[in-house]
């Protein structure tokens, strides 16, 4: 699974994650793809995510929003 989106990424077999296999719906076939990996946590990516830039993880956005969350609630503004 991609680190920064919980996106599943199929990985082509004996390939050690530097190959993805990305479906291609109008010719109904797999299609090979560089893998990708974020330099910054050091973990597999998608291609969206790599394409994105930013390293923000999965667990640090669950984070925020919890904290944004707690925020609201404490003001007032949020249920």
């Amino acid at each position: 699974m991609c680190f920064h989106c919980q996106q599943v990424i199929f990985v082509k077999p004996h390939t050690a994650s530097t190959v993805y296999l990305i479906y291609d719906r109008v010719a109904r076939r797999w299609q090979e793809e560089p893998g990708a990996f974020c330099r910054i946590c050091m973990r597999p990516v998608c291609l969206a995510c790599h394409a994105h830039g930013g390293c923000v993880p999965w667990e640090r956005q669950l984070e925020l929003s919890e904290s944004r969350d707690r925020f609201r609630r404490s003001v007032g503004i949020g249920g």
